[in-house]
């Protein structure tokens, strides 16, 4: 597996993987805070989407 892509996401920021999510308005956009975890929330909800970033396809490992 290569990592080919990087995803930085500082306090304070939302999911930038909620606001791909096309042109609708997301009404719950996570928003990334020193008390809750950023990855466990783009797993469960963009496993294929972060998939994709990082390594850049789609990788059946991880989107299962």
């Amino acid at each position: 597996m290569n990592i080919t892509g990087m995803l930085a996401i500082g306090n304070g920021e939302p999911c930038p993987l909620c606001l791909k999510e096309g042109d609708r308005k997301v009404k719950n956009v996570f928003i990334s805070q020193p008390d809750n975890d950023i990855l466990k929330h783009a797993i469960k909800e963009h496993r294929k989407e972060l998939s994709q970033e990082l390594f850049g396809g789609d990788n059946e490992e991880l989107t299962k």
